[in-house]
């Protein structure tokens, strides 16, 4: 068994076990609420045994564990339920959305230093998550499928069903990079952008995301190039060579814009 599926085992045993003992009063009131918003029982035992996967990342440090502790954690985050969509997401519909994208946008060269912030940005995340939670080149390229298609979605609004495709953790993580690239689901980001950009203007949504679905894919195009010349995960071994992972873990974070890349 892979790491990462040991971690998840574990950590929805734990779950599971609060649940149906009756352990921790907010993890069975949670777990009820996604019930009732229509996520699968299995599905909403994932994503509580991720969050506590968090949970234990974060306080890993001081080995300070408690049920107290665990429920101000779960106050905490505001956890959005992943409701299952219209329309299925799966392999067929990744590749018709790159195919979509280039046609649109087109594709970010090899020459990036235009954008070489806002890849950086990404690239100090991704390496952050695949340092903290041991998620691969091949989950992390499912991550950003997520994402792009979240964003194409809202372009049409669609909505997508990721039961197959996704377990709840990459789901998860996929609300993490969103935060960093969407003003749409982030108030801080919204708030930033408005400085630039008339955001209540459906038509401006190109403006806004092309940058975003450049550098997305040319994260895509860079992990295939990597794992193929360096095996499996070689793109984090990669990175990881000009950027500092415990400072990306640290620092957290950024908008993937700056007061320049609406300008690019």
């Amino acid at each position: 068994m892979s790491e990462r599926k040991y971690i998840r085992s574990a950590t929805m045993e734990v779950i599971t076990n609060q649940i149906k003992d009756h352990l921790v009063e907010k993890t069975t009131e949670l777990y009820q609420q996604m019930l009732d918003q229509g996520m699968s029982e299995k599905r909403s035992i994932e994503l509580l045994a991720f969050y506590l996967e968090m949970y234990i990342k974060d306080n890993m440090q001081t080995d300070d564990f408690s049920d107290e502790k665990w429920e101000a954690f779960l106050d905490e985050i505001n956890p959005i339920f992943h409701v299952p969509g219209e329309y299925e997401f799966d392999v067929q519909e990744e590749r018709s959305n790159l195919r979509h994208i280039q046609k649109q946008y087109g594709k970010l060269k090899s020459d990036v230093g235009a954008l070489e912030e806002e890849l950086y940005s990404l690239e100090a995340h991704f390496l952050a998550i695949h340092t903290l939670y041991k998620i691969d080149s091949r989950e992390t390229k499912k991550i950003i499928h997520i994402v792009l298609n979240r964003l194409l979605d809202f372009k049409n609004h669609y909505t997508s069903d990721y039961t197959d495709y996704a377990h709840e953790d990459l789901l998860c993580l996929a609300d993490g990079l969103e935060q960093m690239c969407n003003p749409y689901v982030n108030p801080q980001l919204y708030d930033y952008l408005s400085k630039f950009v008339d955001l209540k203007d459906e038509s401006q949504f190109d403006h806004i995301f092309k940058n975003v679905f450049l550098c997305l894919t040319r994260v895509l195009v860079s992990i295939d190039t990597f794992d193929k010349e360096f095996g499996v995960n070689g793109y984090f071994r990669f990175i990881s060579q000009f950027l500092d992972v415990r400072a990306c873990i640290e620092d957290g974070p950024d908008f993937f814009f700056n007061d320049k890349t609406l300008e690019k």
